[in-house]
């Protein structure tokens, strides 16, 4: 049965079969149907006309295809449909026969009676002459950046059939997608197959997908099918971090405790996934902070002190294998006054002889701040007491306003506060009670103006440098004693001598003046503190016994530290073997110097001056533990030489001689 069958179908298919034929005419050779419009090459065979199927409408199923304008247009529209064995044309009325058995049902023969209709009969066959692409052609394909020139993407194959040929020769074009021209189609020698070449770098970062369009044609028919190939760039670590900014800026404050974030820096990388996974790394000031390296945060390890340094300069790496970028990260600190001064003391008591002079000094008064910098600098003031006799310095030194003449025997108290410098400005809680007994001379007895001295001295203090002069005056009346305050000549009535061994082997004293210089070199690291005994003699006085009179003081000399010893390393060099598997992080070794200098003087930090190719060692600067900072591979050196220097925080600051390892 016919699928598609008009009404009049019927009628003049009885009518077409019925009616004797009254004439057959045979077109003379094949016709071969090119339509430019489609793949499909159709190949007619001889038409009949005025002639009917042997077996009527039970030939095959008839399928109508409108009307046309003639017989070689039915041909194609049957050929077209891709289907079919015979195009049937009545009239003007096409359709396509699919024969039930193609060698037996459509055979034809003269109707018994002549037609009233003009009806032809051709057979055909047909083909697609569009090439066929192989099914392995692959739908994407994955090819890495920095490919080499030349390189094979993949192979293309196809298969195509022309009027000549099962085997018809294709030629492979690149229609579209194309960018930058990055893609080449190189035929191969037998004919149906080529190869896509890159004849450029391709650079993901530019260009992460190319989607081609690839056109296959058939040479002998010229007929032509596409398919489309996806190029999906792999990433591969070729690019450098880059970070937000190469200089960052963050202010600090000085009570901000260990652990405190201090800034956290960003930098971004081009690449993706594994080959954007970048690590952070501090290159120096590891003591004082310390970096995650996943995150970026940079993090406080201490508190800082702001007597040292008031700004900091960290230069931080990011990497990403042998990839690395630098910037740097300005700490600015920022004091706070967090404490309040206090006093060691509350209470302090002190015997002063009334032969005293304006400005002489009776006593030290000694508090503390935990501040640093301003924050820490003190102001002593009197607040109650003999204010008119006394006065106090910013060092906490009580000195004489004026003389004491005549004063002898008197109690004297003052009442002290403390307060500091920072804003704002911080005072002490509690006060100190200084206690001033003011002797009075006896007469015919020699006296030192205090009963104790203190001085302190650097350490690079030169031989024959005057550190203190001392004084005793004898028991005279006291407008004598006036009369001789006022003559600036030395009297030579006074001898004074230093009585300890020590003293004297280390300092001299003037006989007439009391004036005390220095012997020998000071050493802090050696002797940081010296007791001396002295003695005043009256030459002209004797006592009881024969003697002549004398009095005796102390002197305490204090030697502060100067920064003269560099850093010394406990070894001058080291050795170490480590495994190429050692991971990251791990401590290599520890390198130990030593600084004879005290405080800051004495501090040693630590850094690797030469040797360390490609960062692959980090050296922690306070402590000197050397870890590994990057994989070992086969590719890198099996040995290296690493130069290490010590240095301290002095100023200026000392540098060792170099350890290496």
């Amino acid at each position: 049965m016919m699928e598609k069958r008009p009404a009049e179908l019927p009628r003049i298919a009885a009518v077409a079969f019925l009616i004797i034929n009254f004439g057959v005419r045979i077109s003379d050779s094949l016709d071969v149907i090119d339509d430019p419009h489609s793949t499909i090459i159709c190949i007619a065979g001889k038409t009949s006309y005025n002639v009917s199927f042997v077996k009527d409408i039970e030939a095959g199923v008839f399928t109508s295809l409108d009307e046309v304008g003639s017989v070689k247009s039915c041909v194609r529209r049957a050929c077209n449909t891709r289907a079919g064995h015979v195009a049937f044309l009545v009239e003007r009325m096409c359709y396509m026969v699919l024969c039930h058995v193609p060698s037996t049902s459509c055979r034809t023969g003269k109707p018994s009676t002549p037609s009233i209709f003009t009806i032809s009969i051709t057979p055909y066959t047909w083909f697609d002459a569009a090439p066929v692409f192989s099914d392995k052609f692959p739908r994407v394909i994955d090819v890495k950046e920095n490919n080499q020139r030349g390189q094979i993407i993949t192979n293309i194959h196809g298969n195509a059939k022309s009027r000549r040929s099962r085997n018809a020769p294709i030629k492979y074009f690149i229609l579209s997608g194309n960018t930058g021209n990055a893609f080449q189609l190189r035929k191969h020698p037998r004919g149906q197959s080529a190869s896509l070449v890159a004849i450029r770098k391709l650079d993901r970062e530019k260009i992460p997908w190319y989607n081609l369009t690839i056109l296959a044609v058939n040479e002998d028919e010229n007929k032509s099918s596409t398919r489309v190939l996806s190029i999906n760039v792999k990433d591969e670590n070729d690019n450098a971090p880059v970070f937000s900014r190469t200089n960052y800026s963050v202010t600090l404050l000085s009570n901000q405790s260990s652990g405190s974030e201090v800034i956290r820096i960003n930098a971004t990388d081009a690449d993706i996934g594994e080959n954007a996974r970048m690590r952070f790394y501090l290159l120096h000031h590891q003591s004082l902070f310390r970096m995650l390296p996943e995150s970026g945060t940079i993090l406080l390890n201490q508190k800082v002190r702001v007597d040292r340094e008031h700004s900091y300069t960290l230069i931080v790496a990011a990497r990403i294998g042998a990839h690395k970028s630098i910037a740097t990260v300005q700490v600015h600190v920022l004091g706070v006054n967090e404490y309040r001064p206090f006093f060691e003391n509350s209470e302090y008591k002190v015997k002063v002889s009334e032969a005293l002079k304006a400005g002489n000094s009776v006593t030290k008064v000694v508090a503390r701040d935990f501040d640093y910098g301003k924050n820490g600098e003190l102001n002593f003031t009197i607040i109650a007491g003999n204010v008119s006799y006394f006065s106090i310095d910013k060092e906490g030194v009580v000195k004489t306003r004026t003389s004491l003449l005549t004063r002898g025997g008197l109690n004297c108290s003052l009442t002290i506060i403390v307060s500091d410098r920072g804003t704002p400005t911080k005072r002490s809680e509690d006060v100190a009670n200084l206690y001033i007994t003011i002797d009075e001379i006896k007469k015919h007895k020699v006296k030192f103006d205090l009963e104790r001295y203190h001085v302190t001295i650097a350490e690079n203090t030169p031989i024959g440098a005057t550190i203190l002069t001392v004084r005793a005056v004898t028991g005279v009346r006291r407008g004598k004693l006036e009369e001789r305050r006022l003559d600036k000549k030395s009297s030579k009535r006074v001898v004074y001598s230093i009585g300890n061994v020590d003293g004297n082997r280390h300092f001299k004293i003037s006989k007439h003046t009391g004036k005390i210089t220095t012997k020998v070199a000071m050493d802090y690291e050696k002797v940081k503190q010296y007791r001396l005994t002295i003695f005043a003699k009256d030459t002209k006085k004797r006592d009881e016994s024969g003697r002549y009179e004398f009095d005796e003081a102390y002197i305490f000399v204090l030697v502060s530290d100067v920064n003269d010893n560099a850093p010394r390393f406990v070894l001058n060099s080291y050795q170490e073997v480590i495994s190429e598997n050692a991971t990251v992080d791990s401590e290599i070794l520890r390198v130990t110097a030593t600084d004879a200098d005290s405080g800051i003087n004495g501090e040693i930090h630590y850094r690797i001056d030469h040797g360390n190719s490609n960062d692959t060692f980090e050296l922690d600067d306070k402590h000197g533990v050397l870890k590994l900072q990057q994989r070992l591979t086969t590719q890198v050196p099996d040995f290296y030489n690493l130069t290490i220097f010590a240095m301290d925080h002095g100023v200026p600051f000392l540098i060792s001689r170099p350890t290496f390892i």
